[in-house]
């Protein structure tokens, strides 16, 4: 797969191409995510838009994703040169949908994506976000200061000159 981005106004967008270069789409890449039509999406996923459409219409009636949220109009520019307001599904909903869609294609990517989330959710063999959602904002917020209190007093012990006083000293008879 290769993805090079190409800056465009505010946005940028991503060309992502296999390795046979079958599939080549232009991905745009905005606030962080990356955002697909279901055209797309269907080319992607090597189905139908009408195929990517059911499942993203089930996607939404059964609340696995919330639509303002995975979902955004940016205009398009058609063959004919007119432009359209076309509807954009971003990086949620793309994983989601590549967990629905029953294809060669999504196969390759729910086994790509599960190697890459696995892959950075560990890091150096331990488990990141282990205790996600079980400690409030606050009680972090609270052990952080504990424990950069207990850092500061531990430095304060510690001798320390800057190199501006090493070199004082140095000149100092």
């Amino acid at each position: 797969m290769e993805i090079n981005k190409l800056p465009a106004n505010n946005s940028e967008f991503i060309i992502f191409k296999t390795k046979d270069e079958k599939i080549s789409v232009n991905v745009l890449f905005e606030n962080d995510t990356v955002w697909l039509t279901q055209k797309q999406l269907a080319e992607i996923f090597d189905t139908t838009k009408q195929n990517i459409g059911q499942h993203v219409r089930n996607i939404l009636e059964e609340g696995e994703l919330v639509r303002n949220s995975v979902v955004k109009f940016f205009f398009t520019t058609a063959a004919d040169g007119k432009k359209y307001n076309t509807e954009h599904y971003n990086l949620d909903m793309i994983i989601s949908l590549g967990y629905r869609v029953n294809s060669k294609v999504a196969t390759l990517f729910r086994i790509w994506a599960t190697e890459k989330l696995h892959g950075f959710l560990t890091l150096n063999e331990r488990t990141i976000l282990m205790d996600a959602g079980k400690i409030s904002h606050e009680l972090a917020k609270q052990h952080a200061e504990k424990e950069y209190e207990i850092f500061r007093v531990k430095q304060a012990q510690i001798p320390y000159n800057t190199d501006f006083e090493k070199f004082i000293d140095q000149i100092e008879p």
